[in-house]
């Protein structure tokens, strides 16, 4: 909890909007997107359906969550040389299934890389 605790002082977005956190529940797609985007970018993403709908082009866009939008939309452009965290999650995909829960797996696929470097990386590089 302690962890958590310290994401929500430095300003990221941790919990739902009523101020909960719930550990127990289960992470959906456009959580697990939202949460990995605003921890890359360092920042809360504002939403944007129509540039989402535009770049994703998802058979499903107009059922993700409004507040989870602009955090897809960005996950674009948050590549580096692993790729996006949609694409490496779920592969090439044409429907979203924004509240489908994630699979371990695809959750681990997402966390290989925070920000511009893969945890491969910062396990072999003693200075960072």
């Amino acid at each position: 909890y302690k962890y958590v605790q310290a994401l929500s002082n430095a300003g990221y977005s941790v919990g739902y909007e009523d101020g909960t956190f719930r550990p127990n529940a289960a992470l959906t797609r456009e959580e697990m997107i939202g949460i990995k985007v605003g921890l890359d970018k360092g920042k809360r993403v504002q939403p944007d359906r129509s540039m989402m709908n535009y770049v994703w082009k998802f058979s499903d866009g107009d059922k993700v969550d409004e507040r989870f939008t602009g955090y897809i939309y960005q996950d674009n452009y948050g590549g580096g040389k692993k790729g996006n965290n949609i694409q490496r999650a779920f592969g090439k995909i044409g429907t979203f299934k924004p509240t489908q829960p994630v699979l371990r797996s695809e959750a681990a696929a997402t966390l290989w890389q925070v920000g511009s470097i893969t945890a491969e990386r910062a396990l072999a590089d003693k200075n960072y």
